[in-house]
């Protein structure tokens, strides 16, 4: 049976949406984020310091939290580098 419920709606659309941009990679860094405001641009920066011969993206998905980071930390790192507000636990 099929969840139509809003949470379960928009992961849908955002696996749709991720999907779409999936053969552009060959490997996907999926970072979840809760409160991660002091952290995240070490761990983004280390990403952009990698040397490898595959392509990957980042994927930050965003938890609902009182330290929320916005989109602009990190697509300040490059095209490759994604946001997404998780909608949250039901």
């Amino acid at each position: 049976m099929r969840d139509d419920s809003e949470p379960a709606a928009m992961m849908r659309q955002l696996s749709l949406r991720i999907s779409d941009d999936a053969a552009k990679f060959a490997a996907s860094v999926i970072i979840p984020a809760h409160n991660a405001a002091e952290t995240i641009d070490a761990q983004l920066a280390a990403l952009v310091g990698q040397s490898t011969a595959h392509s990957f993206e980042v994927i930050v998905v965003e938890n609902p939290s009182e330290q929320m980071l916005g989109g602009e930390t990190v697509r300040q790192f490059g095209r490759r580098f994604r946001y997404v507000i998780h909608p949250g636990n039901p």
